[in-house]
């Protein structure tokens, strides 16, 4: 699968090192089943990660993927309530791929989940958006797949291959940039993968 990276991101301080790191800890193997994504993908979440948890990734593992497991918000939860230190990958009919990161376990009460380490990203951008602290971070919304900040700054839908997803900036910080991850308030999923990472 073909990779392209835009510039570099202002935390970073060596792409070098993390694209040293994904190619030494994320295997071909660990990635095989994916439709979206490469191993490359996950520099930027790595830049993410050592920001906010000053750690790295270390393993990966594929919990979901809708075209696999299915579409329904049901899915998702089975698969990944309970789980910690996801990063969820989207890629919509329009091209664009963007996701976001948890430490938080998903869970199905409908409620908000605590977790100010959270962020989106942007594959496009190149870009991390951070938490800006207004309160509300992931939701376990047992209607939804994976769903984070208010408004919902990203949300995948049920039945989300037929149905539209949406973002809504409101909770993290875009650096000016309206919609900077689907580009629009509502996108079409063409599939979305939920990895767990073993960080250290």
């Amino acid at each position: 699968m073909f990779c392209c990276f835009g510039k570099n991101e202002k935390d970073f301080e060596s792409f070098d090192n993390y694209l040293k790191l994904c190619e030494k800890n994320i295997s071909n193997n660990d990635l095989e089943e994916s439709k979206i994504i490469c191993k490359e993908d996950f520099i930027i979440v790595s830049i993410g990660i050592n920001k906010n948890l000053n750690k790295i990734i270390k393993k990966v593992k594929l919990l979901y993927r809708a075209t696999r497991d299915g579409d329904k918000a049901k899915n998702f939860h089975l698969k990944c309530d309970g789980k910690k230190n996801t990063v969820t990958f989207v890629k919509t009919k329009n091209g664009k791929k963007f996701g976001g990161f948890t430490q938080s376990a998903w869970n199905s009460s409908n409620s908000w989940i605590t977790d100010v380490k959270v962020f989106v990203f942007s594959l496009n951008n190149f870009e991390c958006y951070y938490y800006n602290n207004n309160g509300y971070m992931v939701n376990g919304n047992a209607s939804t797949g994976p769903n984070f900040g208010a408004g919902s700054d990203l949300y995948i839908a049920n039945n989300c291959l037929s149905s539209s997803s949406g973002t809504s900036p409101s909770s993290f910080d875009y650096n000016g940039k309206d919609y900077a991850l689907s580009g629009n308030s509502s996108f079409q999923v063409e599939d979305y993968e939920v990895y767990e990472l073993t960080l250290e």
